[in-house]
């Protein structure tokens, strides 16, 4: 089991939020969901050893085994000049990109709108919720989930996610210190949503980099969108975060969805 102990010998002693570790929850986005009703909680980071309800996007649950993965929420509280929250996602994508380039020694890539890749396999997933105060009817938090696959081996996943599904794990041909690839992760989050605030200022380099660890450029994608699907080429990534395709019809930017790989 992950502990506070393991993760804090990695982070700074003056961080924001606290570190609560847990050995099983329903979700760490549920309990993350009601701490963010309090006071003080910017930067808290909820993590699980297993997850017995973990959720995906579209409603989807997210495989999460004991001991094996990294499994947390992430709570940020929104500035009030917040102008890119559109790219939060993104910005965590990248942050789990940066961590396990620095821990592992390999560079993931992006597969939009938020899926983490190491050969063609996803690696980790991430789901956002935000949070609205009833009384001003505005997003005031944000509740960042994260899911990585970690230490898991061939055969261990269910039938259903074998073939799309990979560890780290499979791709090193080693085990991972899930301690240190959890604790870098909440490095780079800090770093790209305190330090650098990202939310707030210009996200020129992000949508760069975004764009040069992407996985979905390029490609001939099915886009599923509320009025049905249609085939696209995957031409960049707008500066808001949305996916910018072309159709038979024309050139348009895709901000929720989901896309599927035509290759």
């Amino acid at each position: 089991m992950l502990t506070k102990k393991m993760l804090c010998k990695h982070l700074s002693e003056d961080r924001s939020g606290e570190i609560i570790c847990l050995d099983s929850a329903p979700s760490t986005n549920t309990i993350a969901g009601f701490l963010a009703q309090e006071h003080n909680t910017d930067g808290t980071v909820v993590i699980a050893n297993s997850q017995t309800k973990g959720s995906g996007r579209l409603g989807r649950s997210f495989y999460s085994p004991g001991a094996v993965g990294i499994y947390f929420s992430y709570i940020k509280v929104l500035p009030k000049n917040t102008k890119n929250l559109g790219l939060l996602t993104s910005f965590a994508g990248l942050a789990v990109s940066d961590a396990v380039s620095t821990v592992c020694g390999i560079q993931p890539g992006i597969k939009w709108p938020n899926d983490i890749l190491i050969d063609g396999k996803k690696i980790c997933g991430i789901l956002t919720k935000l949070k609205t105060d009833p009384k001003t009817n505005t997003i005031t938090q944000a509740i960042i989930g994260v899911g990585v696959n970690v230490n898991q081996t061939e055969g261990e996943f269910p039938p259903d996610l074998a073939q799309k599904a990979g560890s780290l794990r499979m791709a090193l041909g080693k085990p991972v210190d899930r301690a240190r690839l959890c604790s870098e992760i909440i490095v780079q989050m800090d770093k790209l949503l305190f330090d650098e605030d990202a939310l707030c200022g210009d996200a020129t380099a992000y949508v760069e980099r975004l764009s040069e660890l992407s996985c979905t450029i390029g490609k001939s994608v099915t886009v599923a969108t509320p009025d049905g699907e249609e085939t696209a080429t995957a031409i960049a990534i707008a500066p808001d975060g949305g996916l910018v395709v072309k159709t038979p019809t024309g050139t348009r930017v895709i901000r929720s969805g989901e896309i599927d790989d035509n290759y």
